[in-house]
């Protein structure tokens, strides 16, 4: 009887270790996740100001075109992260999508006018906007922390948004 007690006793054990590795590694994934995401955002932002530099050295509004859907195609390519933090940027990646999408389309009939170009401006500040919350000591940072810098992005974007898509 007492091989039986210690064995349940030991198998408990195990189960509890395991079970506190398993929350671990899911923490770790999640965090994964979230550094990619901000990564992504961050690499985004970068090539968008270049093409706008590119096309404002004259560069032609089908070559801006293509580099916009080659961005949309990017953003659009479905991110894994709706099971973490990130759902709080949807709003903020479809907003992103639209503007790429719409002067791409623009773009490519060659009737981008400037305002489309200051509409990409914008939202290449607002890149760096999210990129300068969320873009420091991405190693060191939580779930928690992601989440709380995602929180306050979204509270300045709300109020540029309205700016952005008019």
């Amino acid at each position: 009887m007492t091989n039986w007690k210690l064995t349940t006793i030991i198998l408990a054990i195990l189960l509890g270790i395991s079970l506190m590795w398993s929350v671990q590694q899911r923490a770790n994934f999640e965090k994964n996740q979230l550094r990619t995401y901000v990564l992504q955002h961050g690499s985004l932002n970068h090539t968008l100001k270049t093409t706008i530099e590119a096309y404002e050295q004259g560069g032609s509004q089908k070559e801006l075109g293509e580099q916009l859907l080659l961005m949309y195609g990017y953003l659009s390519n479905g991110y894994p992260y709706w099971d973490t933090t990130a759902y709080h940027m949807s709003d903020f990646d479809d907003g992103i999508r639209r503007v790429l999408y719409v002067v791409h389309r623009k773009a490519r009939g060659n009737v981008a006018t400037q305002q489309d170009i200051d509409r990409l401006k914008d939202l290449q500040l607002l890149t760096q906007r999210f990129r300068d919350t969320t873009g420091n000591n991405l190693e060191r940072k939580t779930v928690d922390d992601f989440e709380s810098e995602f929180i306050e992005f979204m509270a300045y974007y709300e109020t540029q948004k309205e700016y952005l898509f008019k």
